[in-house]
């Protein structure tokens, strides 16, 4: 069988391994990151601000920030840097306008959050719970590197077994 043939032949399974493994890399991406909001979404449906302090750029722990009607933060167990810290105002409007609001919130480079905002049902308040995305980020990078080793070791094997099970035909 000539090289061309055989190219032509294996071009179709090498386009299907490599949708196949994007749609892999996509779906639990997803859900690594969307898990993240579990844990926020949980404190802030708590409605009480933990006591322990929570450093947003080395801490896993979660954090709560209660916001008044005025959009002015009134409690928080969360600094960045040692300096207190704000959601912006998009977030808590969104939240009081739709009754919840979930993002991923960078207050600065190489700090993400997945936060939670809740509207409560006492005069405009709402309540955000969230946790750092490192651990999961983590997790992606590393499903990602997986992911990868995974599709260009099929993409081989199939190729290889397309060219011993030509070889044999002709």
């Amino acid at each position: 069988m000539s090289k061309n043939k055989l190219v032509s032949q294996f071009i179709p399974w090498g386009v299907m391994i490599t949708l196949l493994s994007g749609l892999v890399y996509g779906a639990s991406q997803q859900i690594i990151r969307l898990s993240a909001n579990s844990k926020a979404a949980e404190y802030a449906h708590r409605l009480t601000v933990p006591a322990e302090k929570v450093e947003l750029s080395t801490s896993l722990s979660p954090f709560v920030m209660i916001y008044d009607g005025k959009n002015n933060l009134v409690e928080s167990n969360v600094v960045l840097d040692g300096a207190k810290v704000s959601l912006p105002v998009g977030v808590i409007e969104y939240a009081r306008a739709h009754s919840e609001d979930r993002v991923s919130w960078q207050p600065r480079v190489g700090v993400r959050a997945a936060v939670v905002a809740i509207k409560t049902n006492a005069a405009g308040y709402v309540v955000a719970g969230g946790q750092s995305l490192s651990e999961n980020e983590n997790l992606i990078s590393r499903l990602g590197w997986d992911v990868l080793i995974g599709w260009l070791t099929t993409l081989i094997i199939t190729f290889f077994a397309f060219v011993f099970s030509r070889s044999k035909v002709s």
